[in-house]
């Protein structure tokens, strides 16, 4: 499992890649959140399926478009057993730093130390 963060309004790319012969000729996302489980919608995620590998193009809109993401390849063999899957987390921003203290200062840089 991978843990991905993401921030709300901002695509992101979550890689897939599965090593079978003969190579996958299909691959499905499904998304497991407090909605439940639910098919990845072509119409809200770009999915490029390469050769071994699919990239999902994932953009969270909400706070129920984060939770597990699931991928599954399907060949002439059958279909992947156990799921590649992904965490995907809410992603925000860090907070500022603060009590920080110049030293070392030149003209062309300078350090810096923040304590908690």
């Amino acid at each position: 499992m991978k843990i991905i963060g993401a921030a709300l309004q901002e695509p992101t790319t979550v890689t897939c890649e599965v090593d079978a012969f003969p190579p996958p000729d299909t691959f499905e996302w499904t998304l497991n959140n407090s909605a439940g489980s639910i098919k990845v919608d072509p119409d809200r995620f770009t999915v490029e399926a390469k050769e071994g590998k699919s990239l999902l193009t994932y953009t969270p809109v909400s706070d129920v478009d984060y939770g597990t993401l699931s991928c599954r390849a399907t060949n002439l063999a059958g279909q992947q057993v156990a799921p590649c899957v992904y965490t995907l987390l809410p992603a925000t921003r860090p907070d500022p730093p603060t009590n920080c203290t110049v030293y070392n200062l030149t003209d062309d840089s300078l350090d810096l130390i923040c304590l908690p």
